[in-house]
């Protein structure tokens, strides 16, 4: 079960980087316009890297404040785009499908564990969770393993889990 959700997270990646590269431009110029493209100053153009950079593999941001910790600041003004983008698509999938769209290729799928249909608020704080725990604290990701129920923790948060979809 560990190995198809990694498989379905990878998919996904795959799958939403298209509209989620259209979304960071519009979230991007809406929070900081030009920034992203101009800068503050001469070598600022290349954030448009970061962005894309943190949106394919988003546990580098741990590993820049780790190697960075002065631009603690300039990073997460980075990421914040990255993320928004991210999260939105991936809630819009969740609450679509019931599951993200490589879990649903995989044949995975999630739901409440209160007995009760999957609500909008979990979805929100698990996609939550999941993106800023990938971006933060990448290390608890290893929280699945340990678990008897092989949950994650932004599972166990939101209430929810992710169950094999039978055929």
């Amino acid at each position: 079960m560990i190995g198809k959700r990694i498989t379905a997270h990878v998919l996904n990646k795959v799958i939403i980087f298209l509209p989620s590269l259209i979304l960071l431009g519009a979230t991007s110029l809406l929070i900081f316009p030009n920034y992203f493209i101009f800068g503050n100053n001469s070598d600022s153009g290349w954030l448009v890297f970061w962005l894309l950079k943190y949106m394919i593999f988003l546990p580098t941001v741990f590993l820049d404040l780790l190697s960075r910790p002065i631009e603690f600041l300039e990073i997460i003004k980075i990421i914040l785009p990255t993320l928004i983008s991210i999260i939105v698509i991936e809630i819009l999938s969740i609450k679509l499908l019931k599951c993200s769209i490589g879990m649903k290729i995989i044949g995975l799928r999630i739901i409440s564990i209160k007995n009760k249909p999957l609500s909008l608020m979990q979805i929100v704080v698990r996609t939550i969770i999941k993106h800023f725990s990938l971006a933060f604290f990448p290390f608890l990701l290893v929280y699945i393993f340990f678990s008897k129920d092989k949950t994650t923790l932004h599972d166990k948060i939101s209430s929810t889990k992710v169950i094999e979809v039978q055929k």
